[in-house]
């Protein structure tokens, strides 16, 4: 089989289960773009397509060395029932360690444009997934109960815990403000919350270049070579609800792990610790609190 003809069986593929609602636009699109790199590469050094199976390293010379793009190459080989060679590894991202400062936080919202900053906001104050923001719907929203009601999220499907429907809690500022802009807006139901100029929600890619420029234009530091993703505004989250807040001098409040695990949508809570960050700051004020 061709690389252009598994590029394209694949796609095809993602097509059908999309039509039957057993995959979603988004995974379509973040497949799309790194194949048709791979086929412009290939185009280029052999003028015709090649067999999936005679692939080399130095076929992949000028390919951009992402784990986006080698995760679909990969894809390729799985799908056809063929193993991927030991080259064409998936480099890791490592976890993350970087959380936001409030006042960092505030740069980064300043120095976003359009919807981006309320898409953060949704991420930073109610630990929703990015995607869970993206694709978000206006009868999802519940202002007067303070909570956003999501019926399709990560791993539903092979849960042991059996759990349907999962509600995020919604601070009272942010429910205000939703409050005021569906009054103004009027939307329909079904309405999606994040709409781009298609009408269409955001892609991640989409999303992670406004993020990306934002960063820049905020001038944050990235330490060690950790690059600042949407995705660190959830374990800022995290971080934030487990230490609670500082009031003259004083940590007060602060959640347990097994509620922020719920709020999370986290079936083991080991996954949730990994999203907590602690200081030597907070472990001395933890012990103060507790012994005095």
């Amino acid at each position: 089989m061709t690389v252009h003809d598994a590029c394209a069986g694949y796609l095809t593929h993602l097509d059908e289960l999309i039509l039957l609602k057993e995959r979603k636009h988004g995974t379509k699109v973040f497949y799309a773009h790194p194949l048709a790199r791979l086929e412009s590469i290939i185009d280029r050094h052999h003028r015709i397509s090649i067999e999936l199976t005679s692939l080399k390293p130095a076929d992949l010379a000028d390919a951009p060395r992402t784990t986006a793009f080698r995760r679909a190459v990969r894809r390729l080989f799985t799908f056809n029932d063929l193993v991927p060679p030991k080259w064409l590894t998936v480099p890791r991202t490592g976890q993350r360690l970087r959380i936001l400062m409030p006042k960092e936080y505030r740069r980064l919202r300043r120095a976003a444009v359009g919807q981006v900053p309320w898409i953060m906001a949704l991420v930073r104050h109610c630990g929703l997934r990015p995607h869970e923001a993206r694709e978000l719907e206006w009868d999802r929203i519940h202002e007067e109960r303070r909570v956003v009601e999501l019926r399709t999220f990560k791993s539903k499907e092979s849960r042991q815990d059996g759990l349907q429907v999962r509600y995020v809690p919604i601070p009272r500022h942010v429910a205000r403000l939703i409050a005021r802009v569906r009054e103004g807006l009027r939307p329909h139901p079904e309405q999606l919350v994040f709409a781009n100029r298609r009408g269409n929600s955001w892609t991640c890619q989409a999303l992670g270049l406004a993020v990306r420029r934002a960063v820049k234009n905020a001038g944050l530091r990235v330490p060690k070579g950790e690059q600042i993703t949407i995705y660190n505004l959830r374990h800022t989250f995290a971080t934030s609800y487990l230490r609670g807040r500082k009031k003259n001098g004083k940590r007060r409040g602060g959640g347990d792990v097994i509620n922020l695990g719920a709020i999370m949508g986290h079936a083991d809570l080991n996954t949730t610790r990994g999203y907590c960050h602690q200081t030597p700051e907070d472990l001395v004020e933890a012990y103060d609190a507790a012994l005095g």
